[in-house]
């Protein structure tokens, strides 16, 4: 097992009080006394101001202006999105809300091969074109912060510009009709914000979707956003995603943060990373019998991109060298670019280094990074950027473009600015738990306190607790093709499930005692609740 980092140094013992273990937790996410009732109760976002959203007064009110003269006037009018999850709902949101108002409202998501990242010029005017409609109003979500040299193009067409971005500023002015701007949130959460201001219907469980999937941290607006639309999305989902969640085998009212991250959004990822983006963003805004056929493909897509991920995080591991290097770096033609972010990823998460990893072409090669708390990549990468075409993202992920014949130097110059930032510093694979539980603790009222911190997310984690010493007394594989592992544990026989884990029973004796990182939950189950620890790793060496 990795080592243990606690986050606070207090034991909890069955001595312990559900209020007193709450504190614990709430004091881990720094959260204040004054914050407390608002954290544990989190205000509708219909009721916050702009200010608490990160966005300035000034760029909002412009940006609303022009929009709603564009919809006043009949203008023509694009919204030019992006291929994720938080891009496709961010256009969405916005297209419903201007459309519902009568706006003459078109929206292009670009394609992740034909059209790259980010605003292009090109690819505006082929738009154009293949629609034969001049526009003469563009407005970029999840995007566009950055598009500085494009932006002046399409200026130059008499088109006027509205950006909704969230990705971080560089050093360039943009001269545009209007700018929304907050790194503190996801460009859904930005896109619906501005929503609100034509339709009373603005989609927050969208908003909520794309913040999620887009892994901002769920505290401060972010919370009271997801908190807010989950309920949304359990009382008045939208169509599309409601077909998704039934194809994907989800209880409407069982939904939660996890479903959002890990189930509903990499669906609508799949199809950005192996399809036409553009049906997942039908299937958000149409209705009818089209429903079942992009659920349907979407979940399919999904599918085929786990397989894909599979077999080339594998191919990754091989080929990757761990060397004095702080960093990993892969450049191969054998990379499909859908799935390279994945692939950093994962590489991250198991070397607990940075990765950077380039799905090779003939002329121009895309890359994606992934990164540790220690190296802000995206600042990273733009003290390179004369080698690169484009580049855009935040602290711990970013993608770029670059010219294939230009991957070598490149190479040779990031690791040495990475090797130089990271230095000496000792960076280890660590585990982080809240404290140290005694099996004692685990109870329902403890349970119940965990509960309210739903949802979880970035930065309000799941509670994770470390138990040592802990005895196995029962043990037995589970699932389909027994690859979990059934335990009770302790002398109280405490249930625990642990995922994924049947490869080590063999390796755990009953009556032996291991160290163990779990979370706790509320089983539920013949009309009776008891509590049970949801494993996450184990320490067989005791």
């Amino acid at each position: 097992m990795a080592s243990i980092v606690r986050k606070s140094k207090l034991l909890v013992t069955d001595k312990t009080s559900a209020g007193e273990l709450l504190g614990i937790l709430l004091k881990n996410r720094g959260v204040k006394k004054e914050e407390v009732e608002g954290f544990l109760k989190p205000e509708n976002p219909d009721k916050l101001n702009l200010k608490e959203f990160g966005v300035g007064k000034n760029g909002f009110e412009k940006s609303v202006k022009r929009i709603k003269k564009a919809v006043e006037n009949k203008e023509n009018i694009l919204i030019y999105g992006d291929y994720d999850v938080d891009g496709i709902t961010s256009t969405a949101i916005l297209w419903m809300a201007l459309n519902e108002k009568g706006g003459k409202v078109l929206p292009f998501i670009p394609d992740r091969e034909k059209d790259g990242y980010g605003i292009k010029y090109k690819s505006f005017i082929e738009f154009e074109k293949a629609k034969n409609i001049k526009f003469s109003l563009l407005v970029t979500v999840d995007n566009g912060i950055v598009a500085n040299k494009e932006i002046k193009r399409i200026k130059k067409r008499d088109v006027d510009v509205v950006i909704i971005d969230h990705h971080q500023k560089d050093e360039n002015k943009l001269k545009v009709s209007g700018i929304i701007h907050s790194t503190g949130t996801s460009a859904s959460v930005l896109s619906w914000l501005l929503a609100k201001e034509f339709s009373k219907k603005a989609d927050l469980g969208l908003a909520a979707l794309g913040a999620v999937a887009d892994c901002v941290p769920l505290l401060g607006i972010n919370r009271n956003i997801v908190y807010w639309g989950i309920k949304y999305l359990r009382e008045n989902p939208n169509l599309g995603i409601k077909k998704l969640i039934k194809t994907a085998g989800v209880k409407i009212e069982d939904l939660s943060s996890y479903h959002l991250g890990f189930v509903i959004g990499p669906r609508i990822n799949a199809v950005g990373r192996l399809g036409d983006a553009t049906d997942a963003l039908r299937l958000l805004c149409l209705n009818g019998n089209l429903l079942d056929k992009y659920a349907d493909k979407l979940n399919q897509l999904n599918i085929e991109r786990q397989k894909l991920q599979k077999k080339s995080f594998e191919m990754a591991k091989k080929g990757c060298e761990l060397n004095k290097d702080r960093v990993i770096f892969i450049s191969d033609k054998k990379y499909h670019e859908g799935v390279i972010g994945l692939i950093a990823g994962n590489l991250t998460e198991k070397y607990g280094l940075p990765a950077i990893v380039i799905s090779e072409s003939k002329k121009i090669s895309k890359g994606s990074c992934r990164s540790i708390k220690e190296l802000d990549i995206i600042k990273t990468l733009r003290e390179t950027d004369k080698l690169l075409i484009d580049v855009g993202g935040h602290k711990g992920a970013a993608g770029f473009s670059i010219e294939t014949k230009n991957i070598e130097e490149f190479r040779k110059k990031i690791i040495k600015i990475i090797n130089k930032k990271l230095g000496k510093k000792k960076i280890e694979k660590a585990i982080e738990v809240e404290a140290e539980m005694e099996m004692g603790a685990v109870k329902l009222s403890n349970c119940k306190a965990i509960e309210k911190l739903l949802p979880f997310g970035m930065e309000n984690q799941e509670p994770m607790f470390w138990f040592k010493n802990v005895k196995v007394a029962q043990k037995r594989l589970v699932g389909g093709d027994k690859s979990h592992l059934k335990l009770v544990l302790g002398d109280n026989f405490v249930d625990a499930i642990a995922f994924k884990k049947g490869y080590l029973f063999e390796q755990l004796k009953t009556g032996a005692c291991v160290d163990i990182v779990a979370g706790m939950e509320i089983n539920s189950w013949g009309g009776k609740q008891k509590p049970q620890l949801m494993v996450r790793e184990i320490n067989t060496n005791h």
